[in-house]
């Protein structure tokens, strides 16, 4: 009988600090990148918001006048409802993006080829990943309902599952069964490691922020670098990196 695979997590560690440094200038371009587009979506929503209220204001004061405008009031109106399909539409997009950095992450650990258009490429895993994410959030949710261990004990046992899905391109039920295969019999351990790498991940924002850009790729390189040593693709004595 085949052994169950298990990993190391020191040598994913030094797996994704070596692989942070390595790639520390793409994933600085990555980061200036995502910042740069929530901060113009901001700006969106700044100018829409601060538009509604400017013209409603003036209306207003024209109502106490007697001399109401119906066509600003239809352009409110408008630009209130214009809000429903831009803010499912900047949630579509937040989801491919998450997908594009899954496949930057897996790609560097694999050591291969990885670009910035990945970030905005990625929309056939779209409704897989959109299904996968909201079971995952429903099993989740009612597992915390039941006295909150069951909701941990199903994070665990299932956090791999997005991971497989952009990696090898499964529907969502094969993802779920693939990530259940792959923490079986490493559920405590892959337990502790997840509090471990958040706490890195964490950490970096204590110095002055800036050291996230360093702590929280280390932590999603070792969690990529963990997911492939399961998966048998990196052998557990095998973390250098070139």
């Amino acid at each position: 009988m085949e052994n169950q695979p298990t990993f190391k997590l020191g040598a994913a560690l030094s797996a994704g600090w070596k692989l942070t440094w390595k790639n520390f200038g793409f994933i600085l371009l990555m980061m200036l990148v995502i910042m740069g587009i929530c901060f113009g979506i901001w700006l969106l929503f700044v100018a829409i918001f601060g538009g509604v209220a400017f013209l409603t204001s003036i209306n207003q004061s024209g109502a106490g006048l007697g001399t109401v405008d119906t066509e600003m009031s239809g352009f409110i109106f408008f630009l209130m409802w214009l809000m429903v399909p831009l803010y499912l539409a900047i949630l579509a997009f937040s989801q491919v993006v998450s997908i594009g950095m899954q496949k930057i992450y897996l790609n560097m650990v694999a050591e291969k080829e990885r670009k910035i258009k990945d970030l905005f490429i990625h929309w056939n895993y779209f409704l897989q990943y959109l299904g996968a994410g909201l079971l995952l959030g429903v099993i989740i949710y009612v597992g915390f309902f039941f006295f909150i261990f069951p909701g941990i004990y199903f994070m665990v046992k299932y956090q791999f599952a997005l991971t497989a899905l952009v990696d090898k391109n499964l529907d969502v039920k094969a993802s779920l069964d693939k990530a259940a295969v792959l923490s079986k019999g490493n559920w405590w351990k892959l337990f502790a490691s997840n509090i471990l790498l958040f706490l890195i991940a964490f950490f970096g924002f204590f110095v002055f922020g800036i050291g996230a850009l360093v702590t929280v790729p280390l932590a999603a390189l070792a969690y990529v670098h963990i997911y492939r040593q399961l998966t048998g693709e990196i052998k557990v004595n095998q973390a250098k990196v070139n």
